[in-house]
């Protein structure tokens, strides 16, 4: 692993890159054992076997995506994905691209995925991966949901000069008092219809109201209100 420049870092902890590695996010589970700081980050060129939600194979073009994961030892006001998906959005907005985050570990924009967020909690330190579509200009057609890029949205700019700036916004959000408002301003499909794949064959519909104390979606079904703790929308 190289260590990345001063700028790159997250609290101050090490930083580093791999041109090619399997997963970041296990890459990271061994620097914990060594007991590196909360902050430590890896960035990959090259993810070879990066996974999104339920095991899923991440969809990223080789060296044109931003891949990275780091670890803190904090505990959080609301689940990680959310609070991610919320500095994602906010560095979005830097750029002029206007997104959504769509619970509870994606980002959209104009309803295509740009961002996925995945995060594993090892004894007390949680693991956070994300992936940010950069230069990619195509994408498979099967793909569960449509996808795009920065370059697609017009934005020129390497994975690199993207961390630095995304690094301030998830240091930004770890200082917010009360992150819960800001996440469920950018919710998508708030006050719309929605449905929830909650355990495999069982599916939640309802109108999406808003977020809990604990991040967990408010939905307004057929037989009143109901609060969904984890599961996956299509």
């Amino acid at each position: 692993m190289i260590p990345l420049g001063p700028r790159i870092n997250l609290f101050g902890a090490p930083a580093f890159y791999k041109s090619i590695t399997e997963s970041t996010m296990e890459d990271l589970a061994l620097l914990a054992l060594e007991n590196y700081p909360s902050g430590t980050l890896v960035m990959a060129g090259v993810q070879s076997a990066g996974k999104g939600q339920m095991g899923r194979k991440w969809e990223g073009e080789s060296g044109l995506n931003l891949a990275f994961s780091f670890l803190l030892r904090e505990r959080f006001a609301l689940p990680p994905s959310l609070l991610w998906g919320l500095a994602v959005s906010q560095y979005l907005d830097t750029l002029g691209v206007n997104s959504q985050i769509k619970w509870p570990n994606d980002v959209l924009v104009k309803g295509e995925k740009i961002s996925g967020i995945l995060v594993h909690r090892r004894g007390d330190v949680t693991i956070t991966g994300i992936g940010l579509n950069v230069k990619q200009r195509e994408f498979p057609l099967d793909l569960r949901r449509p996808a795009t890029s920065l370059w697609l949205q017009g934005i020129t700019l390497e994975p690199l000069e993207i961390l630095e700036g995304l690094l301030k916004e998830i240091q930004y959000v770890m200082n917010l008092s009360e992150p819960r408002r800001f996440v469920q301003d950018r919710l998508w499909c708030l006050g719309e219809p929605i449905s929830l794949s909650v355990t495999e064959g069982v599916t939640v519909v309802g109108i999406l109201k808003g977020l809990g104390d604990q991040g967990q979606a408010l939905l307004e079904t057929i037989d009143g209100p109901r609060e969904v703790f984890s599961g996956e929308t299509p």
